[in-house]
C-alpha cells in the first residue's frame, strides 16, 4: 500500500492519492505534487472541505485558530483572540432580546480617537498582521474605555476589536447630529421670519442667516472579515457649528 518515492525514505504514498512529505511534515490529496508552505494541500481537488459540524454546545475547548460550522447559528465560525467569530454577522430580531436604543452616541464618537499607525516589527505578534504600509484604525485599550461591548482580549491579555458593530454607534451619532441640526434650522426659520416682520435689520441679517450647505458624511469600510473603519461626520458637525454661530447672532441683535 504505501510506495516511498524514488531516492528518499522520507515520503509517502498510499493508492497514488494519499502523499505525504514525512519530513517536511506536508500532505496532499489526489497530487503528488506539495506545497511546501501547506500542511495540508487540496489544490488540485475541484470539489469542496467539509469542515467539522456541530451545535454552540458541542464546541470544543477552544484554541485559537480553530475553524468549525455551526449548526445552532448555521454559520461558519473561528476562535480568535479569546472569543469564538462568526465570518458573518447575525442580525435577525428573533434572535435577540433586552434590545435598547444606542444613547449618547455622539458623545462615545467624540470619545474616540482615530489613529495612524504601523505594526511594531519588533513584537513577535505583530508579525503577519501587515506589511510596512500606514494603517488606520483605533488602540483597543482606548476604544475599551469608550466602546466595551467591541473589544475583545484573549488569554495572553492581547486585544481584538469588532470593527462592525462601530457603524450602529456612528448611525446613533448620526442621527443625533441631525436632530440637533433640524432643531437649530427650525429656529433659524423662525428667526428669519421675525425678520421678515422687519424687527431685525434685513440687509445685515440675511447674510447671517443664510443657511449652509449639509457637508458629507465619510464611512470608509475596510475589506476583511468584520472589519471596519470608521471616521467622519465632519460635514454635519460644522452645519450646526455654524448654525449655532447664527443663532447666538441672531439672540444679540434682538437683544440690542
Amino acid at each position: 500500500m504505501d510506495t516511498p518515492a524514488a531516492g528518499t525514505n522520507d515520503w509517502m504514498n498510499i493508492g497514488n492519492t494519499i502523499y505525504a512529505d514525512m519530513a517536511g511534515m506536508h500532505v496532499g490529496i489526489g497530487s503528488g505534487t506539495i506545497n511546501a508552505g501547506a500542511a495540508l494541500d487540496l489544490s488540485s481537488q475541484t470539489n469542496s472541505l467539509l469542515l467539522p459540524t456541530g451545535t454552540t454546545g458541542q464546541r470544543p475547548t477552544a484554541t485559537n485558530g480553530m475553524t468549525r460550522y455551526n449548526s445552532t447559528t448555521n454559520l461558519l465560525e473561528f476562535y480568535q483572540n479569546g472569543a469564538w467569530v462568526n465570518y458573518t454577522t447575525v442580525s435577525d430580531a428573533r434572535l435577540k432580546t433586552e434590545v435598547q436604543p444606542v444613547k449618547g452616541a455622539l458623545a462615545m464618537v467624540d470619545e474616540m480617537k482615530p489613529v495612524y499607525f504601523k505594526w511594531d516589527a519588533k513584537n513577535p505578534r505583530a508579525v503577519g498582521l501587515g506589511d510596512d504600509r500606514r494603517h488606520v484604525g483605533f488602540l483597543a485599550q482606548e476604544l475599551e474605555t469608550v466602546l466595551p461591548e467591541v473589544v475583545n482580549t484573549g488569554a495572553d491579555t492581547y486585544r481584538s476589536v469588532e470593527y462592525g458593530q462601530i457603524v450602529a454607534v456612528a448611525v446613533g451619532a448620526i442621527k443625533e447630529l441631525k436632530a440637533e441640526n433640524d432643531n437649530l434650522r427650525q429656529q433659524v426659520a423662525a428667526l428669519q421670519e421675525t425678520a421678515a416682520k422687519g424687527a431685525l435689520r434685513p440687509t445685515e441679517d440675511s447674510a447671517a442667516l443664510s443657511m449652509p450647505q449639509t457637508g458629507g458624511v465619510v464611512l470608509w469600510v475596510a475589506g476583511g472579515v468584520g472589519a471596519l473603519l470608521l471616521f467622519g461626520m465632519a460635514g454635519l458637525g460644522t452645519v450646526v457649528l455654524r448654525l449655532r454661530r447664527d443663532m447666538m447672532a441672531m439672540k444679540d441683535k434682538q437683544a440690542a
